[in-house]
């Protein structure tokens, strides 16, 4: 269990920095549906705001919510927890032998855009797998913005972090 265990905390590092490099609004653990104990839980979400369009408000509502969801092996991929894709974007991180596995039995998620797994340096994550050739038709995100982003503020508050201007 403790290999199980590191596999994750390193994979985990590496959606960090991937993260911290693309969006500085991201979070860790995000719960779907904060007033519920038991809500479906995202290992990571972050948003980015899509601006260009006029205001901040047309930023934040067309903005992209990514799902990362971590997988360190085939019994917690097959667990039942976790594979909450419910995002603009839904990408798994796994290990290149679990993503080869998946693919060869094509037990990829319908909902999965993308499948990373670390270079062989293991210094970053690359694109893997893209299940859904051609991109999906339309996102399958079926929260509005507005509320994803109290969900990922209420998991900031958690942290202690606080807002500033």
């Amino acid at each position: 269990m403790s290999e199980r265990s590191e596999i994750t905390r390193e994979l985990s590092r590496m959606v960090e920095r991937r993260l911290a490099n693309k969006t500085p609004y991201w979070v860790s653990e995000c719960r779907l549906n904060i007033r519920e104990n038991d809500s479906a839980i995202v290992d990571y979400v972050s948003f980015t705001p899509s601006w260009g369009h006029g205001s901040e408000v047309s930023a934040a509502e067309l903005g992209r919510f990514d799902f990362y969801e971590i997988k360190s092996c085939m019994a917690d991929f097959t667990s039942g927890h976790g594979l909450n894709f419910e995002g603009d974007t839904n990408i798994l991180v796994c290990e290149r032998e679990l993503a080869d596995e998946l693919c060869r039995r094509r037990m990829f998620p319908a909902s999965c855009d993308k499948v990373l797994c670390p270079n062989k340096s293991r210094s970053a994550l690359i694109t893997a797998y893209e299940p859904n050739p051609g991109g999906r038709q339309s996102s399958r995100r079926s929260y509005p913005a507005s509320h994803l982003l109290l969900c990922m503020m209420s998991r900031m508050e958690s942290y202690g972090a606080a807002v500033v201007e």
